[in-house]
């Protein structure tokens, strides 16, 4: 039977820290059970926290509440301002880049340096330029005919073709023999 997962307690001044914006944001009517409820503490210990932070009447919750949002309301204009600020640098930044081609290939320069190529897992078709699907392991399949294979490279399928996996004894022990799996190309012979 699965036991239900107990959460931990949080001490007092965290407690307090944490409800401030809690008490300010409350909307109920019974503002101690749910203190009591949402912080896991008695109706005794809830009715003291809440008079610790001037909270225990509604007027004192009301002042909480218009505290609460100034402070967010000066967060959110700060914020605006840092996001002002930076799409100003952003567009100084571009007006010199436009006005000057010397400094915008200066700056295409470094984004190359900075920038790493990242190698492509996916094989492409010489082709179509399709992404290959893979059969097996170093054998890979494009749906215009073409295939890859690590000891061929890219070679066109024809219907006398099959595909199959051969085992190769990669290394023999004293006590064990290593094999792996191998991609073959096998031609059906027309006997018909």
């Amino acid at each position: 039977m699965a036991t239900s997962k107990k959460t931990k307690k949080i001490n007092r001044k965290a407690r307090l820290r944490k409800a401030k914006d809690w008490v300010a944001t409350y909307k109920g009517a019974d503002i101690v059970g749910a203190y009591g409820k949402r912080f896991k503490v008695d109706p005794i210990c809830a009715q003291r926290d809440l008079e610790a932070m001037n909270a225990s009447t509604s007027e004192q919750r009301k002042e909480l509440k218009q505290a609460f949002d100034i402070r967010k309301e000066k967060e959110r204009e700060e914020k605006v301002a840092r996001l002002g600020k930076k799409m100003e640098k952003r567009k100084i930044a571009y007006e010199n880049e436009n006005k000057d081609p010397r400094v915008m290939q200066q700056v295409l320069k470094e984004a190359k340096v900075v920038t790493p190529k990242k190698k492509n897992p996916k094989r492409r078709c010489e082709n179509c330029g399709a992404t290959m699907k893979q059969q097996f392991i170093q054998l890979k399949h494009c749906k215009c005919g073409t295939s890859w294979s690590k000891e061929m490279g890219y070679f066109t399928r024809t219907s006398n073709m099959v595909f199959a996996l051969q085992r190769k004894v990669t290394k023999k022990g004293k006590n064990s023999i290593r094999t792996k799996q191998v991609p073959i190309i096998r031609i059906k012979s027309d006997e018909s």
